[in-house]
């Protein structure tokens, strides 16, 4: 298992490392508990959640239950997050 996993995020403005501070590292959780008989377990995981993109001209006709919308100015794209 690594021991992080670095994020590149184009337009990010909060701490960060690399030479031009936009990697974000994602550190991994471990979360232990025993169950009803007694047996100790451990889960290490890394925080991600799963999600796809998509840009308003493919997502027309879809109904989509949770949506994010991300508007990027720049270029003049507007992207959805699929949750």
């Amino acid at each position: 298992m690594p021991a992080v996993i670095l994020c590149k995020f184009d337009q990010y403005n909060g701490p960060g490392v690399g030479p031009e501070k936009d990697l974000v590292p994602i550190v991994p959780m471990t979360n232990s508990w025993t169950t009803k008989d007694g047996t100790n377990c451990t889960r290490v995981m890394f925080p991600l959640c799963l999600c796809y993109a998509s840009t308003i001209h493919k997502s027309q006709g879809l109904a989509l239950n949770k949506v994010r919308q991300f508007t990027n100015y720049h270029k003049f794209i507007i992207y959805y997050a699929l949750y």
